[in-house]
């Protein structure tokens, strides 16, 4: 569909408000992609923070055309809002439509751990390492799981796991880094923290957030 390329020129140049305005214009004027055209101009207000105006955009989407992508969406903005059951129920309700979708099973997982329901958190994510053994994220943060509760031998596994996936992966640098400091390690304390404040700089990013 044409819409994903017409909204990545949007982003590309940065013009928010604009392609927020331009495809609500699209939803309003063309019944045929009225879901979608919503999707995006969620998108775009939830870039500039207008959230509530992106929930709603969210919503009649949903509302008009079912997608597993847009449930992820409403869910991941809930989270930002501090909505955690709310994003847990649209997570379940992408899921619903797509058992299979990691993103969605990694969203809520994510939610679930921020409600506090560790086991549920483990659970999914050790379901979705299952048939995704590659994602790296997933790794991490079964280690922080692992290391919530105590479990700190299969929290460094999982952690190492992460790391030869990807090396530069922040979260589970920082938690092997504090795994260390912990033990008295002070070198490989400092090599984890290095490469922490290194990937910061280079790339500018913290742990990795799902868009």
């Amino acid at each position: 569909m044409v819409l994903e390329p017409l909204g990545v020129c949007y982003r590309t140049v940065r013009q928010i408000e604009s392609g927020a305005d331009f495809f609500m214009l699209v939803a309003g004027t063309y019944p045929e992609i009225h879901g979608p055209a919503l999707a995006q101009a969620g998108r775009f207000m939830e870039q500039g923070l207008a959230l509530e105006g992106a929930r709603e955009a969210y919503e009649r989407s949903l509302a008009a055309d079912q997608t597993p992508e847009v449930y992820r969406r409403l869910g991941r903005l809930m989270m930002r809002t501090g909505a955690i059951d709310e994003a847990v129920a649209a997570f379940r309700s992408g899921l619903e439509l797509d058992p299979s979708d990691s993103r969605l099973q990694y969203s809520l997982a994510q939610a679930l751990r921020q409600r506090g329901d560790l086991e549920k958190a483990g659970a999914i994510v050790e379901e979705l390492l299952k048939n995704n053994d590659n994602h790296a994220d997933a790794w991490a943060f079964l280690g922080q799981i692992h290391h919530e509760k105590g479990r700190n031998e299969e929290a460094r596994g999982a952690l190492r796991t992460c790391l030869e996936l990807d090396p530069d992966n922040i979260q589970a640098r920082f938690l092997l880094a504090r795994f260390a400091l912990r033990e008295g390690d002070l070198d490989l304390f400092r090599r984890h923290l290095a490469r922490v404040v290194q990937v910061e700089e280079t790339l500018g990013r913290g742990p990795k957030q799902d868009e």
